[in-house]
């Protein structure tokens, strides 16, 4: 279980972010509002709040709904990956880093292992983010709960 009791700094981040998502994303997917607040607050509880607060609002925004619509569907059960340079007009929030999302079981060595592969290429790597949470899908591969208690009988993932 992730401790949210992370300090004020993190705590006004997060309050900044809920209040564009309420705005924003709950125009037009309100069902779904509350499901990315939560996914939201535990998968950035485990980033360095200095690089969580050297984003601009739109971009930290953009990456949240880009993640969440990243992991909400796996049409089959094989590991997703998603390479891109993120432009504002393409997935609405911008880096002058390359992204790198993997969405997989979770299994030991996960992310060290895609680190590896990464910097064994000459690629340095900035930043990482990484969360395990449990989805339980339909047969299309829908996400139907994300739960951030890890003991049940859902599909552990790692994102």
């Amino acid at each position: 279980m992730v401790n949210l009791s992370l300090g004020e700094d993190y705590s006004f981040l997060i309050e900044r972010l809920e209040d564009m998502v309420r705005d924003r994303f709950g125009r037009n997917q309100s069902s779904q509002t509350d499901q990315v607040l939560e996914f939201a607050r535990h998968f950035y509880a485990a980033a360095p709040i200095q690089e969580l607060q050297h984003k601009r609002m739109e971009d930290l925004y953009g990456m949240t709904v880009g993640l969440w619509d990243f992991l909400r569907k796996v049409p089959d059960s094989e590991p997703r990956i998603r390479v891109f340079n993120p432009k504002f007009e393409d997935h609405g929030w911008q880096s002058s880093h390359t992204v790198v999302e993997v969405l997989a079981p979770d299994c030991t060595f996960l992310v060290d292992t895609v680190m590896m592969a990464v910097v064994g290429r000459g690629i340095s790597i900035h930043s990482v983010m990484n969360s395990v949470f449990e989805v339980s899908r339909n047969g299309l591969g829908e996400a139907q709960k994300i739960d951030f208690d890890i003991n049940g009988q859902g599909q552990k993932v790692a994102l």
